[in-house]
């Protein structure tokens, strides 16, 4: 290898490297090792992820028995298009972790480049309401991300529950999601580059699916699979702007316009109004509406919910020129309409949610058992 972790001469068909603003990884094609640089300060990744070094063999072996580089997988969480994520646990320290891999056939040079660019990226924007990235490389079983598992469960799934049992979300829920959210999105606009140089960094996919209820009740932003720095790397390209969740798109990304800040606060701000209008006993929004009416509708849902109402209204409005200009002026806002008792008191957000969702803490509980008898467990095939 070349000087700067380039390949050079015949090594130059069989590796490629990608550059990220805060460490070079490169990634051989022939051996799917990880070589990286060490961690930049302040940059949330714990040391050097490395594979498990057993060669051909032990990959066959890690992908068929649970073992995947460091980690163990204990079961799969989810399962998409182009990844799954896992329940897992660290080899070396028992942490209980969600472990995000490929799925097989997508398991090529692009879509490798771009989960570690993930990876690299959330572990960028590390927050108390960001769930921490704790590693990211390839391993003999592929490339992965590892980042803390939450104990609870998604905001899709609670607006799930709220909506069939018409259970009430109390205010005070309301007022601690928001304010850690927009939080959230105050660290990632303000993600840079290099001291002073912002990245103008926008997550692109603020939605219920991708924002974690803690049973501690505490939520955490996730998943930046589509979050881009456009001071990092440059303009979408026109079929890359209207990626997401259809459903969430605000309206003028729909029509084709670049997002900014102002697209993810119209996306946080839909999250909580379809939450709100749900627990007042409204279906919320029709999965089949445009993306227009869905705006109007979602703001309808909170007319009657006063000076907070009147802060989500005023993010979902359809022309972004009429919305707050930016996360940090929006949380002012939102801390204002509830005031600073109401946005902090996750202990009473904590209670709520235990009472409310009895047989989603009871899944939970059953997943940290299955984890626990993973901890300190001999390697499948080992002894």
């Amino acid at each position: 290898m070349a000087a700067g972790g380039r390949p050079a001469g015949a090594d130059a068909r069989r590796d490629a490297a990608w550059s990220f603003p805060f460490r070079k990884v490169s990634v051989s094609l022939t051996g799917g090792r990880l070589r990286q640089g060490a961690p930049s300060a302040g940059d949330g990744v714990h040391g050097e992820t490395r594979g498990s070094g057993e060669g051909v063999a032990g990959r066959s072996r890690d992908a068929e028995q649970g073992d995947w580089g460091p980690y163990r997988r204990v079961e799969i969480l989810h399962e998409g298009r182009q990844a799954r994520s896992w329940l897992a646990v660290g080899r070396s320290d028992g942490a209980l972790l969600s472990l995000k891999t490929l799925q097989p056939f997508a398991d090529v040079m692009e879509q490798r480049a771009a989960l570690l660019r993930e990876g690299e990226l959330q572990a960028a924007c590390a927050h108390p309401s960001i769930a921490r990235v704790v590693g990211w490389g390839q391993a003999e079983a592929g490339a992965f991300v590892a980042r803390e598992y939450v104990v609870g469960f998604t905001l899709a799934e609670l607006k799930g529950r709220v909506a069939r049992e018409g259970a009430p979300v109390p205010d005070v829920v309301i007022a601690v999601m928001g304010d850690a959210l927009v939080a959230a999105l105050v660290r990632v606009h303000g993600c840079e580059l290099s001291p002073g140089r912002a990245a103008d960094l926008v997550h692109r996919d603020v939605t219920p699916s991708n924002v974690l209820v803690g049973l501690d009740g505490r939520v955490r932003l996730t998943d930046f699979g589509l979050a881009h720095g456009f001071a990092w790397h440059g303009m979408l390209e026109d079929d890359e702007i209207g990626q997401g969740t259809p459903r969430y798109l605000p309206p003028e990304v729909a029509r084709g316009v670049p997002p900014d800040a102002r697209a993810d606060l119209h996306q946080l701000a839909a999250c909580l109004a379809e939450l709100w209008g749900a627990s007042a006993g409204s279906a919320g929004v029709s999965e089949g509406r445009s993306v227009g009416l869905e705006g109007a509708a979602r703001g309808e849902l909170v007319d009657a919910r006063g000076p907070a109402g009147a802060v989500l209204r005023r993010a979902l409005a359809p022309d972004p020129q009429e919305r707050y200009r930016s996360a940090s002026e929006m949380r002012a806002a939102w801390q204002r309409a509830w005031g600073a008792a109401a946005v902090t008191d996750v202990a009473a957000a904590a209670e709520w949610i235990a009472q409310a969702c009895p047989d989603l803490v009871e899944r939970e509980q059953a997943r940290l058992r299955r984890a626990r008898a993973q901890q300190g467990a001999p390697a499948p095939g080992r002894r």
